[in-house]
């Protein structure tokens, strides 16, 4: 069995009224893998709509776009380019992600504005 390590971080940044930067980060490392370092940036408009760009140190570039449909309910659509030695295999990625947060017994503060 190998040691994982994570270690992200970000912060919620409001720019205008309704309109949000999320830059982010997440450090994985995983022996004997190398590490792996992502750095992200997330606009969000209205707590509603949501567009963002990541780049993955020596790896991969990825475009996201987003819509939260209700207060539990979100769906994005994310494209994902290499740009290691494995673009010769593939051509990018696509995700479709369907996201639903379940309720919490307890009140939970939550730092978007929607809920």
């Amino acid at each position: 069995l190998a040691s994982h390590y994570f270690v992200t971080g970000g912060v919620r940044l409001p720019m205008a009224r309704e309109f949000d930067l999320i830059p982010s980060f997440a450090l994985k490392m995983v022996n004997p893998a190398p590490a792996s370092i992502d750095v992200s940036v997330k606009a969000q408009l209205s707590d509603r709509y949501f567009g963002g760009l990541s780049y993955r140190f020596r790896d991969s570039f990825t475009a996201i776009v987003g819509v939260t449909l209700a207060r539990q309910v979100d769906i994005s659509y994310s494209f994902d380019l290499t740009g290691s030695d494995l673009r010769k295999h593939n051509s990018g990625t696509h995700e479709i992600v369907l996201g639903y947060r379940f309720k919490h017994s307890k009140h939970i503060d939550c730092p978007s504005r929607f809920w």
